[in-house]
């Protein structure tokens, strides 16, 4: 990642290959028709970079969507913030929080500077009751954390930290070096469940899943 010099360049490596990856999946898993007749079903399975959906002057965040069938809703978001600015101690942080619950932005002090993981949930809370997101994900490339609001927006879970190793392009990379399961298998039952492909059904906040 020597060549990665902002949040831009970050995105820029998701949505080209992992993202288009995991969308490329979804259409199968949808059986959507190649060529014309699929065009329509593709739109929403296709990874979208936004600076409108959270404008903030000289931001250090990006953010990708999915969008929705459902008018005026969006399907998943994930907000990507570069490890330089969110390093490990305050991605956990974050996810040790715990579920936000009824009220619990409101007690954010203000008197001094919110904490990094009160301002990240403050700022998806935002995003996802404005776009009608119930499932979100946090990533900064080498670490993802996944979650879901309930449908009233007053509940949060978030997973646990997963970890997406960056290794050097000649490295000697082991089997037993790589996180099981892998980044992109986790990204793509996220997407999947949030879409519905694959017979996958999970009622965001709740833990019954029917595949």
């Amino acid at each position: 990642m020597q060549n990665v010099n902002s949040v831009t360049d970050i995105t820029k490596l998701l949505t080209t290959f992992a993202l288009r990856t995991i969308a490329t999946c979804l259409h199968i898993l949808h059986d959507i028709p190649e060529g014309e007749d699929g065009d329509m079903f593709r739109k929403f399975l296709q990874f979208r970079r936004s600076s409108k959906i959270c404008p903030v002057k000289n931001d250090i965040f990006d953010v990708v969507f999915l969008p929705s069938p459902h008018p005026d809703h969006t399907s998943m978001i994930i907000l990507v913030i570069p490890p330089w600015a969110l390093n490990n101690k305050d991605f956990i942080s974050f996810i040790d929080t715990g579920a936000a619950t009824p009220g619990s932005l409101d007690e954010i002090p203000t008197a001094k500077p919110a904490s990094a993981s009160a301002v990240m949930w403050a700022l998806l809370w935002d995003m996802c009751s404005k776009q009608k997101c119930q499932y979100f994900a946090v990533t900064t490339y080498e670490s993802w954390a996944f979650g879901n609001f309930s449908s009233n927006m007053q509940i949060a879970c978030i997973s646990d930290l997963f970890r997406a190793p960056v290794h050097l392009h000649d490295a000697q990379v082991q089997q037993n070096m790589l996180p099981s399961p892998a980044i992109s298998e986790t990204l793509l039952f996220w997407t999947a469940a949030c879409v519905g492909a694959g017979g996958i059904l999970w009622t965001p906040c709740d833990d019954k899943i029917i595949s």
